[in-house]
């Protein structure tokens, strides 16, 4: 056992309001580089830049790029569709704070989508009171505002702060490239405003451009299907397991990094199935009109647009999601499909995996090792049998 004590020492961090230089970028990863082939104590932060240069020509070229994540930058970007946030949080390394359309008024869009979302707005508020009429007032607007929001544009803009590292962010830019290159020129609503949306991402991150600096192992966008991936579905110590999902749902599964999501349908066809809120009975008239009304804003790519997809990962962070997810808290629609994965999972296994999956089979405030700080109306029954 070594007598020496741990050393640590700070040799970046992030400061506020301050713009990192793209050399900067490089030459720490530059000197991370060094330590991977250090010989002795050498001192490779205080190196003369000449050298330091000379790895970093030499790690671009052979593809050592994980260096690089040493270097990262948060982002303020405003005007940024919410298709074209979707795809950057699906590619895992990132953090992301978003503005919320559960918890605020999403109010740039178009006239007709602002008339629609206040009209939706005001039938949620109502219809929330007829069947909770003992919810509060507060958490009544929430709820109203978290479902008008399914009637409006998959391209409404929205703003958020976006952490990369140089690595990612370029590599990130690279597959918009390919996106643009393989679908431009196509007469398709959502591949153009998605080509537009990716080409002003990549002009307004050129400071950190660097050519060298691709992927060149098979990837791409990892939201979008494979040819050579069956996705079967199967249940084990890893699944696989296919369900339809709305945009809305879409953007929350994707908080789960652990697990891979992939889109199986063409989501730029004009849309033909839309998510219905529960809470509107069967064949109603207030279903009827809320189809009505998506139909008539199908071809700007409503956010309840239902399309089918891919969910793969480890049971253990499957489980993981489920303590997020099986709560009166988490979005109904997200909550609904997990606790039907999970059905699901427990009849197609067996043994000591089954035992334990079933005892996830209920609102997780009431898994043992959950403490729920901020218990909310439903209880514990209702948390996960509700309609909204």
């Amino acid at each position: 056992m070594p007598k020496s004590k741990i050393e640590i020492d700070v040799i970046a961090s992030t400061k506020p309001q301050y713009q990192v230089d793209k050399e900067d970028t490089l030459i720490l990863g530059g000197q991370c580089a060094g330590i991977c082939y250090l010989n002795g104590d050498r001192d490779v932060f205080n190196e003369e830049k000449e050298k330091t240069l000379k790895r970093v020509n030499l790690t671009l070229k052979n593809g050592h790029h994980s260096v690089y994540e040493h270097s990262s930058m948060s982002l303020h970007i405003k005007n940024l569709p919410k298709i074209l946030s979707i795809l950057l949080v699906s590619e895992k390394q990132y953090s992301a704070s978003i503005k919320s359309g559960r918890y605020t008024r999403m109010d740039r869009v178009s006239d007709k989508e602002k008339k629609l979302y206040n009209k939706w707005y005001e039938k949620f508020n109502k219809r929330i009171e007829e069947v909770y009429p003992k919810i509060p007032e507060r958490l009544r607007d929430k709820l109203s505002m978290e479902n008008a929001r399914y009637i409006i544009s998959v391209f409404t803009p929205t703003q958020g702060i976006y952490t990369f590292n140089i690595r990612q962010l370029n590599y990130i830019i690279d597959w918009f490239k390919e996106y643009i290159e393989e679908n431009r020129g196509e007469e398709n609503y959502f591949k153009e405003n998605l080509i537009k949306a990716m080409e002003q991402f990549i002009d307004a991150t050129s400071m950190y451009h660097i050519d060298d600096m691709v992927s060149g192992k098979n990837r791409s966008l990892s939201l979008f299907r494979k040819d050579y991936i069956n996705y079967d579905e199967y249940f084990g110590d890893t699944y696989s397991v296919n369900y339809n999902c709305s945009f809305v749902e879409l953007e929350q599964i994707l908080r789960h990094r652990t697990i891979n999501y992939t889109i199986l349908d063409d989501i730029s066809k004009e849309p033909e199935r839309f998510f219905i809120p529960p809470i509107f009975d069967d064949g109603s008239n207030l279903e009827k009109e809320w189809l009505e009304d998506l139909d008539s804003v199908k071809d700007i790519y409503p956010n309840a647009t239902m399309f089918k997809i891919n969910e793969r990962g480890l049971v253990e962070n499957f489980i993981m999601k489920c303590y997020e997810r099986l709560c009166g808290a988490a979005q109904l629609e997200t909550m609904l499909q997990t606790k039907e994965t999970l059905e699901k999972y427990i009849d197609n296994t067996d043994g000591k995996l089954k035992t334990e999956l079933e005892r996830y089979l209920k609102a997780s405030c009431l898994y043992p090792d959950k403490e729920c700080k901020m218990p909310c109306v439903w209880g514990s029954r209702r948390g996960i049998e509700r309609r909204i």
